[in-house]
């Protein structure tokens, strides 16, 4: 089969398009035929040699896809043959494994897709786990009415707008070029703000007529978590 194999982290370069023997699955396990593979800032974080689960090199990266149960380990029946999956490696004893075409796992990973759903979909399902976390459970019970979600564009970001409108609430989003700005604006989010060219604490008091986001959704932690939070959110939380 084909797959891409990463020996050392580097630039795009350091990924390799190799031929690899197709796995067999053994007991307890199933063979899953990619449709789709996802790809986000965890890969590019194990590429680079970052990542903070990083698998032991070399090895196949790739955190997670979307496919087909094409055959089934000894004593294993379920998921059925044909049965269309999502398949996570954080389920995996490493976080790696599916930049290829077949992977072999457990049939516990192998979660089951709902009749109709889209391959293509479901292989950004991920993003959608830790928005929804992030903004009904991580948020320990704020009752938030807006918003902010910075890197809004992103894919972490675009879900958690997404599910927040769903969820009835005003959104205001931050990226980095009036491009993401349009492509926030575009997931129907009631504002955008660009951070390098806007003041963000500025435009979000004069939007929210200095209130402030009831809650505030940021990936950056660190020394930098709660810089500004107090003028952003005077009343309400930061989920980071």
């Amino acid at each position: 089969m084909k797959a891409i194999l990463l020996r050392r982290p580097g630039g795009p370069e350091a990924l390799e398009y190799v031929e690899v023997p197709t796995p067999v699955p053994g007991e307890g396990k199933v063979l899953v035929k990619a449709d789709t593979i996802g790809v986000s800032m965890p890969e590019v974080l194990v590429r680079r040699g970052t990542y903070a689960w990083m698998p032991a090199l070399p090895a196949i990266p790739g955190i997670e896809l979307s496919g087909t149960v094409v055959a089934h380990g000894p004593n294993t029946a379920e998921p059925a043959l044909g049965q269309p999956v999502f398949v996570s490696a954080r389920d995996l004893p490493a976080r790696a494994g599916c930049y290829a075409e077949y992977i072999a796992v457990p049939a516990r990973a192998a979660h089951p897709l709902p009749p109709g759903c889209s391959l293509e979909a479901a292989a950004c399902l991920s993003n959608y786990q830790v928005a929804y976390h992030v903004l009904h459970t991580a948020a320990r019970g704020v009752e938030a009415k807006r918003v902010l979600v910075h890197t809004a564009a992103g894919g972490v970001g675009s879900a958690a707008v997404q599910l927040a409108l769903i969820a009835g609430l005003e959104v205001i989003g931050v990226a980095g070029s009036e491009k993401k700005t349009r492509a926030i604006l575009g997931l129907s989010a009631q504002h955008a703000i660009d951070y390098r060219s806007e003041d963000v604490v500025a435009r979000v008091r004069e939007l929210t007529g200095g209130r402030g986001a009831d809650l505030i959704l940021d990936p950056i932690g660190g020394k930098s978590f709660g810089r500004n939070f107090d003028m952003l959110a005077p009343l309400g939380m930061v989920v980071s």
